[in-house]
C-alpha cells in the first residue's frame, strides 16, 4: 500500500438534479485528495448529466459515463471495472458525505492493517428528521472479525471503502432490487476483518422518489429479489469462504434473512422462499442453536402446504366487521405461532 494510494469514488446517478449539487460539493471537498470521481449517469432525463459535465469540466478528477437506463448494479459494476484506484468506496448521487470521509476510512485500513472500512453514518429525510445509524453498538476494539458478523445488517454498500482486491471476483447481482445484499455477502466472504469508524461520516436521504436505489417495483417483486439477493450472497459465501468462515458467514446470513422483512403473500414468493430456504437446510449441522431455531421457523412459516390448510379455513371470515375479526385476528396469530412451533417439532422429531 502506498503512503497516499488513490481512491476511487463511484456515483451511479438517476434523475438526481435537486441533490448531485450538494453530493459532488462534499466529494470534491474531501480533506484527502487523491481521487478518482467516477459519475455513471444511468439514462437520466433530467439535467443530471448537465450537471455532472459541468463538474467535470471545473475537476479533472471527475470522469462521466453514461448508459441506457440498465439499473444500479450495472452502474455500480461499470464503475470497478473502470476504476484504477487502490481502494473503491460507494456514493449516492441523492446523499452527501463528511468532508473527512474518506481520510477517516482510508486512515482506519491503514492502522489497523484491514482491506475494508466502514463509518457510522445519518438517515434523514429532511434535517428536523435526523437519526443517527449506528450498527456496531458496544464496540471495544476498532477491528470486527467474521464471528462478529452475527446480527449486522448494514448491507448497504456505501459508507464503506474496500480494497480493489477484495471486488476481484464480486460484483453486484443485475437486475435485482435489494442487490447491495448479495454484493455485501459476496466482500465479507473474502474480507478477513473490518476495521471501523465510530464516527458518523455518511449522510443518507431517504424516500427520493427519484433515486436509482427507489423505483416503483411492486411488493412481489421486491420480496422475490430479496430472496434472490440473499441467495446471491449464499453462492458467493459458498465460492469463497472456507472452513470456520463459511460457518460463520451462513449464520450471519441466516440471522440476518430472518430478521429482514421480505413477505408476500403469494404463491410465487412461498415458492421461492421455500426453494431457498431447502438450500440452506443443507447447512443446519453449522448453525447456532439460535439459528437453527430461526430456520426452522422460517421453513415453517413458509411451508406452502401448512398455508393453504391453514388460510382455508381462515378466510371466509375476512369480510367480517372489526368487532369480529381483530380478537380472531390475535388467537390467529397465536395459532400460527403453536401451530409453526408444533409443525418444527414434528419435522425435527420426523428426521431423528
Amino acid at each position: 500500500m502506498t503512503n497516499k494510494p488513490l481512491i476511487s469514488i463511484i456515483i451511479p446517478v438517476f434523475n438526481a438534479e435537486d441533490f448531485l449539487a450538494k453530493c459532488l460539493e462534499s466529494v470534491i471537498g474531501q480533506t484527502y485528495t487523491n481521487l478518482e470521481i467516477i459519475l455513471i449517469n444511468d439514462g437520466s432525463h433530467d439535467n443530471s448529466l448537465e450537471i455532472c459535465r459541468t463538474y467535470a469540466a471545473r475537476d479533472n478528477r471527475i470522469i462521466v459515463l453514461t448508459q441506457e437506463n440498465q439499473g444500479n448494479s450495472v452502474a455500480r459494476n461499470k464503475g470497478i471495472e473502470t476504476a484504477k484506484g487502490e481502494f473503491i468506496t460507494f456514493i449516492d448521487a441523492d446523499d452527501f458525505v463528511d468532508s473527512r470521509l474518506v481520510e477517516l476510512l482510508l486512515d482506519s485500513c491503514i492502522a489497523n492493517n484491514t482491506l475494508l472500512s466502514i463509518s457510522d453514518g445519518y438517515i434523514y429525510k429532511d434535517f428536523s428528521d435526523i437519526k443517527e445509524i449506528d450498527d456496531v453498538e458496544n464496540l471495544t476494539d476498532n477491528t470486527l472479525v467474521p464471528s462478529d458478523y452475527n446480527g449486522m445488517y448494514h448491507h448497504t454498500p456505501w459508507r464503506k471503502l474496500y480494497h480493489r482486491s477484495l471486488l476481484a471476483n464480486i460484483r453486484f447481482p443485475n437486475g435485482l432490487y435489494h442487490e447491495d445484499i448479495g454484493f455485501w455477502y459476496g466482500v465479507m466472504s473474502v474480507s478477513p476483518n473490518i476495521s471501523v469508524v465510530k464516527k458518523p461520516l455518511y449522510y443518507y436521504r431517504q424516500n427520493n422518489q427519484n433515486s436509482i436505489t427507489i423505483r416503483e417495483i411492486d411488493l412481489l417483486r421486491r420480496s422475490l429479489d430479496g430472496v434472490r439477493s440473499f441467495e446471491y450472497g449464499l453462492k458467493l459465501i459458498e465460492e469463497n469462504a472456507k472452513d470456520k468462515k463459511f460457518a460463520e458467514m451462513v449464520n450471519a446470513l441466516v440471522e440476518s434473512y430472518y430478521e429482514l422483512p421480505f413477505i408476500c403473500e403469494k404463491k410465487e414468493w412461498f415458492k421461492k422462499q421455500a426453494e431457498f430456504l431447502n438450500k440452506l437446510k443443507k447447512y443446519k449441522p453449522i448453525l447456532n442453536k439460535t439459528n437453527k431455531s430461526k430456520l426452522n421457523k422460517l421453513l415453517c412459516q413458509t411451508s406452502i402446504k401448512f398455508k393453504k390448510h391453514f388460510d382455508r379455513f381462515m378466510y371466509p371470515i375476512i369480510n367480517f366487521p372489526k368487532w369480529i375479526t381483530e380478537p380472531i385476528a390475535i388467537v390467529r396469530y397465536g395459532i400460527i405461532t403453536l401451530c409453526e412451533y408444533l409443525y418444527c417439532q414434528y419435522e425435527d422429531l420426523c428426521k431423528k
